[in-house]
């Protein structure tokens, strides 16, 4: 397995962990042409939700001093939404949840990096995703291995 292999790897089981999270994918997942295909990806129950993340940039050593890969992550997450229910306060009850699972109890992801600077919540909007109101949340992680 390589390192990006396992790091996604274990992106995705500390994700699994979290209560309420929903569908997890270590990619971002769409089918061509058909939201309802799309949506049938994150459904759970009635609801709709889950989190799916990506590599968005790696930078390499520039020099001998310097040993350390550091890449860039993107984590977005879906929940649809119900007014009568509050899903937007319980989204955000969620969100930091996951915060806090990676920036207080893995800060090497289970020894897949030597370190990373905390998952930053980055925007919470609201998004049509076929004939569905979600919820949607982008947060950034940054990861540093060394080789």
């Amino acid at each position: 397995m390589t390192a990006l292999q396992n790091i996604r790897t274990q992106l995705k089981a500390i994700l699994k962990d979290i209560s309420g999270i929903g569908n997890i994918y270590p990619y971002y997942r769409y089918k061509k042409n058909d939201w309802n295909e799309t949506l049938k990806l994150f459904k759970l129950g009635s609801d709709f939700k889950g989190v799916m993340f990506r590599q968005v940039s790696r930078k390499d050593p520039v020099d001998d001093d310097n040993n350390d890969i550091t890449r860039k992550w993107e984590f977005t997450m879906l929940r649809q939404v119900n007014d009568e229910q509050q899903t937007a306060l319980q989204f955000e009850d969620l969100i930091e949840v996951v915060c806090e699972t990676f920036n207080n109890e893995n800060q090497d992801l289970n020894n897949s990096v030597r370190e990373h600077n905390n998952l930053q919540l980055i925007d919470i909007t609201e998004q049509m995703i076929g004939d569905v109101l979600c919820h949607q949340a982008v947060l950034n992680l940054e990861t540093i291995e060394s080789i």
